[in-house]
């Protein structure tokens, strides 16, 4: 009976403590209050001429987060330190201070910083904080931008699916100014030139279709990423094909001018919303899974490659067939962590990326593919008196086996691994490289061991 009593002591003692602890975890009039979340700044701007910083306060009466909006771009120059109540990792609970740091630099640059209020049920609202850096002038909307919103708000081309289905443009402008962004210059982007504003905006960009696009036709000269083009627009027709929009029957006119393209640096997360289709971007920190390590970028049918960034989220790189993708041949997958470049498109809901050339899968690549070394075939029972224990003695070139005083006859094969002898490539517009293989292989012996 004693025994019993401090069981049930024990029992509503420890309930005791988890109802303060519960009701620890939340200020019931705190919550009933108006939630709060303010900034003493809404913009912080920095002259970029020398490592300077800022304080912004915050004030609160709920637990609130702040994060980059684009962490990959914006780490590479500026980072932020907070300072307040942390009720737990990157969570602080009421009033706080953001020190934002940002180092000499005559590029100019614009990031936000978000900062997220929550109580306890979840999420209530944003704000959203704007830092620059030097002369930064925002993008506008250039003349593709709008193209692409044209597109977007037509419902009369929503039906032109699929290249069957294509329908006149009837744009209002019959000719609009681009750069070129990246083209078909490793085989890998079925016939596409990819045209944009160049400016880093989302929906700033599109795909232009056709077989003078393709990789036979050298687009790489006639079509050089960086380029100014004039494209007319009089005759082109618009259809979709797996949620990619796309272009045919435009002339496109090459200009003289060369500019610097503006890649955007995106988050995997960013990257899948399908808002940059068409544009060239680079994402960085990815791995491989190691699925794909010391295999093919490109094989005997299409296929997509698995990428993961630190956090786990997923990036799908697609190649497109060895036959046809050639400027990537003896390419493998290496298990490194770095860079990939390529253009954004979708198949059907699904994001995914597409390398152009052989730089943009370069800091995930090896030359060396994942090769099996042949080994030894170890002696077993079946091979010798079944009756009797082994016993093994090694010499230089082969192993010796006694079991008894039988003779035991070990078929002894030694295969030498192939010979790869490849010629030198080709001058340009040549017929591809060849590789010769020529098998070498020691004939089969028996071999009797004496006693």
């Amino acid at each position: 009976m004693k025994q019993l009593n401090i069981w049930k002591t024990s029992f509503y003692t420890m309930l005791a403590i988890a109802a303060g602890a519960f009701t620890a975890c939340v200020d019931d009039d705190v919550d009933k209050q108006a939630p709060t979340l303010e900034l003493s700044e809404e913009a912080v701007a920095f002259t970029g001429t020398a490592t300077e910083d800022a304080t912004v306060t915050v004030r609160s009466n709920r637990q609130w987060t702040v994060a980059y909006e684009d962490e990959e771009t914006q780490k590479e120059w500026m980072y932020f330190k907070v300072s307040g109540n942390e009720v737990s990792e990157g969570i602080y609970n009421g009033d706080g201070t953001v020190k934002i740091t940002v180092g000499e630099s005559a590029q100019p640059h614009m990031g936000r910083l978000i900062f997220t209020l929550s109580n306890s049920y979840g999420e209530l609202y944003r704000k959203y904080l704007t830092v620059t850096q030097g002369n930064y002038v925002p993008p506008t909307v250039g003349a593709v931008g709008k193209l692409v919103e044209y597109i977007l708000g037509n419902s009369d081309l929503s039906g032109a699916v699929g290249s069957d289905k294509a329908m006149p443009l009837q744009y209002s402008e019959s000719t609009i100014e681009a750069v070129i962004l990246a083209n078909d210059a490793a085989g890998n982007n079925n016939r596409k030139l990819y045209v944009g504003d160049n400016n880093g905006l989302e929906r700033s960009a599109i795909v232009l279709y056709g077989a003078d696009f393709a990789m036979a036709n050298d687009p790489v000269t006639k079509y050089p990423a960086g380029r100014k083009v004039t494209l007319n627009l009089e005759n082109a027709k618009y259809y979709a094909f797996n949620n990619v929009r796309q272009l045919t029957d435009v002339v496109v006119t090459v200009g003289d001018e060369e500019v610097e393209l503006v890649v955007p640096s995106l988050s995997v997360e960013k990257f899948n919303t399908g808002d940059y289709q068409a544009q060239y971007v680079k994402l960085n920190n990815m791995t491989p899974a190691q699925s794909f390590v010391g295999k093919p970028w490109t094989a005997t049918e299409s296929q997509s490659v698995t990428l993961n960034d630190a956090s786990g989220k997923t990036l799908t790189v697609y190649m497109n067939k060895a036959q046809f993708a050639t400027g990537f041949a003896d390419m493998y997958v290496a298990d490194k962590t770095g860079t990939i470049y390529g253009v954004a498109e979708t198949y059907r809901e699904n994001a995914q990326l597409i390398p152009t050339k052989k730089t943009d899968i370069a800091a995930l690549s090896t030359d060396q593919g994942g090769v099996r070394i042949p080994t030894r075939r170890r002696a077993t029972r079946s091979t010798m008196n079944p009756s009797v224990r082994p016993t093994y003695r090694t010499n230089r070139l082969s192993p010796t086996i006694r079991a008894g005083r039988k003779p035991v006859r070990v078929q002894a094969k030694s295969p030498t691994p192939a010979r790869a002898i490849c010629r030198s490539a080709p001058a340009e517009n040549s017929a591809p490289a060849t590789t010769v293989l020529r098998a070498r292989t020691k004939r089969s012996s028996e071999r009797t061991i004496p006693p």
